[in-house]
């Protein structure tokens, strides 16, 4: 998923659990449907709304339980420096004012693999927390001792299978949080200069089917995707932004479905290619260009 984001399972206490993946977390992906700007929203609807359904069902599963809390697993596997960019810095910031408004939701969090280089960013981050909510963050490098530490927390059933745990993993727990799919695909094609392509091939299994294929974008530029097998055009889709003129987002994502190739049965080798057709004018030339995202989502076939 572009936002591996998952609440699983309930620590010890009863407090729900939730994990980000932030290694996994694809930025360009995220801005070709969305914006910085709009990713405060998400994180207020969670507080909001998510977070008191959550307390709802912990209490369902346990009466005794009255607490408002919540333990927060933030993961920093494979997280490279340059994906710490100052748009990633702006939604972090914008996650800090909004948790500022609830500093009591939060029991404690959880940092784990904690890359060297982290240490520099982590002071920025902790200038925007309110000081009681930096109190609860505890940071670890060592992934054992940050295993030991969650395992502390919550019940080797209530953690995930990629964290040393008996529940589903974060990836298995992000489809079924999507609905009635085994899969999903998501790849971000990005093309460097105007006229260029760029192509992603993905197998169908047997017993599987493409039920469902997306294109969003967000680039100043237009494209052409097209779906093919065995050198056969199925389908092709012209992918376009929705231009709106503000300054702080000229373009926003706009979804084009595929829909008369679908569905597609296993086995079947299946490529995407996307061509970008526009030349960029001046006065589109700081703005995002190249970034095509595509999602698709499998089914078993019945």
């Amino acid at each position: 998923a572009l936002y591996p984001y998952s609440y699983i399972g309930n620590a010890k206490n009863g407090c729900p659990v939730s994990y980000f993946s932030t290694g996994r977390l694809s930025v360009e992906g995220l801005l070709c449907f969305s914006s910085v700007a709009r990713t405060g929203g998400f994180f207020w609807h969670s507080y909001q709304f998510t977070f008191k359904d959550l307390i709802r069902k912990a209490q369902e599963k346990n009466p005794d339980f009255v607490r408002c809390e919540a333990i927060n697993i933030i993961d920093l596997k494979g997280l490279q420096p340059s994906q710490l960019s100052s748009e990633v810095m702006d939604v972090l910031k914008g996650l800090g004012k909004i948790s500022d408004l609830f500093p009591e939701t939060m029991h404690c969090m959880l940092v784990l693999n904690a890359p060297s280089f982290f240490a520099l960013s982590w002071r920025v981050i902790k200038s925007f927390l309110d000081p009681r909510t930096a109190a609860k963050i505890e940071v670890y490098s060592s992934e054992k001792r940050g295993t030991e530490r969650l395992l502390e927390l919550v019940d080797s059933s209530e953690v995930p299978s990629d964290y040393g745990g008996k529940g589903p993993s974060t990836i298995e727990q992000s489809v079924m949080d999507i609905g009635p799919y085994s899969r999903l695909i998501t790849e971000v094609l990005r093309i460097k200069k105007t006229g260029g392509s760029a192509d992603y091939t993905f197998e169908l299994k047997n017993g599987e089917t493409l039920s469902k294929l997306e294109v969003y974008t967000r680039s100043a530029s237009s494209g052409e995707v097209s779906l093919s097998s065995q050198s056969k055009t199925l389908e092709t889709v012209h992918a376009t932004a929705k231009e709106t003129g503000a300054e702080d987002v000229p373009f926003v994502g706009k979804l084009t479905p595929f829909q008369t190739s679908l569905p597609i049965q296993g086995p079947a080798t299946l490529k995407l290619e996307c061509v970008d057709k526009d030349s960029i004018t001046k006065k589109k030339a700081g703005f995002s260009v190249g970034y095509f995202l595509i999602v698709g989502y499998f089914s078993e076939t019945k």
